[in-house]
């Protein structure tokens, strides 16, 4: 197997030169360039990609954090990034925070430790001085549904407002006034801006906002299903629910027909993400698609940008859901 030291005395060069060929960081003359190249390929010579590496102090790889594996949330997503980053010759290493702050640090953590050249982080409660942190430090960051004003480059996000309120808007074009909501984990901001919208969505029609309507629950089937029965049981009446995404709405449809109620004759519900068992449910469910494979590709882009692979940055960064029609919400006649 050949060696810098053969290609070399072939090339009639020095070994520093032929390692300053190799890894582009000092100039040589087109012709010196040239010599070591055919150097090179007469002796089937090919260079260490770690060795490379080191050199240029580049692992090509890009660290991924996100929130919880178990999620289909994240499948799309993390598809974009890898569809966007393969073609730049880089390569993914993705972990789980399980929705732990703390955890999520110590993985950032790891991830750098790896020394990938950059990271794209898909976890929502992580504090954003956290982040800032890590990027005053000189590491590369990008972000998926994160809004870090003081990082606009570098955050890609949903507009969940405008989502909570088409998907009120919705349920109140279909005749329904007692509309309940089921939001997500409250601290979290994407849960939080949907409630923005739902509250927002009822104002503008003049319908009064009661509280009593309003579940908090986690994001999971478990806390959907817990949450519907504690509202069918305790609550006050509705005729339809908005819930902050499809896993929740999942649970809570078990929780309606458990108490022997129809969807949606009797309850209409809407859900938020299009997960891929939305179009699968009984009935279908009515959903707002988050356009996540998209927001991967562009929170991929961002990044690559920042690493000087991409010749320009992402030219959107806020995205739009888009509602998603089928057969969980019925017209409520008064």
């Amino acid at each position: 197997m050949a060696t810098i030291k053969d290609v070399a005395q072939l090339a009639g060069v020095s070994k520093a030169t032929v390692s300053r060929v190799i890894t582009g960081k000092t100039k040589v003359t087109p012709e010196v360039h040239q010599r070591v190249q055919q150097a090179m390929k007469a002796l089937n010579f090919k260079p260490n990609q770690t060795a490379q590496n080191l050199a240029n102090r580049r692992s090509n790889a890009v660290g991924v954090l996100v929130g919880d594996f178990s999620s289909p949330y994240y499948g799309r997503m993390l598809k974009g990034i890898e569809d966007t980053i393969e073609p730049a010759g880089m390569h993914m290493i993705v972990t789980d925070s399980h929705d732990d702050p703390e955890r999520g640090r110590e993985s950032v953590e790891f991830l750098i430790n790896l020394n990938c050249d950059g990271l794209i982080i898909c976890q929502h409660n992580m504090a954003d001085e956290n982040l800032k942190q890590w990027v005053e430090q000189g590491h590369y960051l990008a972000f998926i549904n994160r809004d870090i004003p003081e990082l606009p480059r570098s955050s890609v996000y949903l507009d969940n407002d405008l989502g909570g309120f088409m998907a009120t808007n919705y349920l109140i074009g279909y005749g329904h006034r007692r509309i309940a909501h089921m939001t997500g984990v409250i601290s979290n901001v994407e849960g939080y801006n949907r409630l923005k919208g739902y509250r927002r969505a009822l104002k503008q029609k003049d319908i009064p906002y009661d509280e009593r309507l309003v579940v908090n629950s986690d994001f999971s089937e478990q806390g959907g299903y817990t949450q519907m029965k504690q509202l069918l049981e305790t609550g006050p009446a509705f005729t339809a629910i908005f819930i902050a995404n499809d896993r929740m709405a999942a649970g809570a449809m078990t929780a309606i027909y458990q108490a022997n109620l129809r969807i949606p004759e009797d309850i209409s519900i809407i859900g938020f993400d299009d997960d891929f068992f939305a179009s699968y449910s009984r009935p279908p469910l009515t959903t707002l698609r988050q356009p996540l494979f998209e927001m991967g590709k562009c929170g991929a882009k961002a990044l690559l940008w920042m690493l000087q692979k991409e010749r320009n940055p992402p030219n959107q960064l806020v995205f739009t859901p888009t509602l998603v029609a089928r057969q969980s919400v019925a017209k409520k006649f008064h």
